[in-house]
Parts: C-alpha cells; structure tokens; sequence
C-alpha cells in the first residue's frame, strides 16, 4: 500500500461517514413515510371509484398468435383474459414491438389493470414476452404473465399521478358513452332471442 492511499484512508473522518448513514436512513424511512402516503391515496380513490369500475373495463388480449395459411394471407388466434379491468398504463392494451422499423424483433411491454370483483377491486398486471416478424411465411406471437399486485406494491412500481391521470381518463370517456342505449339495445336483442326460443321450442 502506497504512502498516498494511506494518507487518503487517514483523511476519512468517522463523524462524516456516520452523518452520511444517518442522512441516508432518514431519507430512506422518508421515502417508506412517503410511499404509504400514496398507498392509502391511491387506496381512496379506489374506493371511491368502485361502484363504477363495471362501465370502464375490457377483456384484455393474454396472448396472440398470427400465422400464415398458403402464401397469400394470415390468420390470427387470439386468448383473452377471465377477468375484465380497467387499464390504467396505456391507451391501447397489449405488447409494443421492439424495433419497430426492423423486419422483426421481441414484443415487449406491461399494462396494469384495476380489476372489480367481489371482494373489492384488484389490481392484475400482464408482462408481454414474444417474437413478430414482417417476412412472408414466418409466424408472430407472443404471450403474458399475470401478476396480482397490492396496493403498496402498485405504488413502489408506478408513478401515483401517472394512474389517476389514467383512471380520470377513462371514467371521462365513460361518462360520454351512452350506456342507457347500449342497455336498450341488449334488451331489444334478448327479446328477440327469446321470441326466436319460442318459436323453436313451438316447432318441436
């Protein structure tokens, strides 16, 4: 060891390193003050938008598969979630391509979604993982993990402002739906599937 690493070494001063540890867990437990803060938000307005998380949500794609049939065109089969939610990362659900002006490369991505059921809402989030490709013959798909997410968890992984703003969104473009004449509409279709039901179960 060289006279000047050592003079180097006897120039720390303990006082300083021990004032830096201290800084540093007061900023620590800070940050820990400051994500539950935003955990019992971000818990608020989940509540307070439960009742009305049904008229926002859509089935989200799991996985995906597009594949060529002969040499002139593709088909694609498609799976979609059990469960309905909100999306709240994203204005279009599903993968992104990775180098998108390339001939082919990974799907990537991630969406979170708040989800109603009945034991309260929860919050699911899809990780994307596949392969797409533009040549001629060759098949793209990819698929999803499914990830349930506490409250606490959502927050340390995502900004808070990010999802209100998200959720804001979507309960605006609800509240332009016309969810009364969508209404009518279905019970116009279930009474003529039902008048049809008669007319067969009169044939028999």
């Amino acid at each position: 060891m060289t006279t000047e690493i050592q003079t180097q070494i006897a120039s720390i001063d303990p006082s300083a390193i021990a004032a830096l540890a201290a800084a540093d867990t007061a900023a620590r437990e800070a940050r820990d003050a400051e994500l539950a803060a935003e955990a019992e938000l971000l818990g608020a307005v989940v509540a307070l938008v439960a009742p009305a998380l049904r008229a926002m949500t859509i089935r989200p794609r799991t996985s995906e598969r597009t594949y060529w049939i002969g040499t002139t065109h593709t088909d694609t089969d498609t799976e979609r979630a059990a469960w309905a939610g909100v999306l709240l990362t994203d204005e279009r659900a599903g993968p992104s391509k990775r180098n998108a002006r390339a001939n082919d490369g990974a799907y990537v991505g991630a969406d979170l979604f708040l989800c109603p059921s009945p034991d309260g809402p929860v919050f699911r989030r899809l990780a994307y993982d596949g392969h797409w490709s533009n040549w001629q013959g060759a098949a793209s798909s990819w698929e999803s993990t499914e990830e349930v997410l506490s409250v606490a968890e959502v927050v340390s992984r995502y900004e808070l402002g990010v999802l209100v703003d998200h959720l804001l969104r979507q309960i605006e473009a609800a509240q332009k739906r016309d969810l009364s004449a969508v209404a009518k509409r279905r019970l116009e279709r279930a009474a003529q599937l039902r008048a049809v039901a008669t007319l067969i179960g009169g044939a028999r």
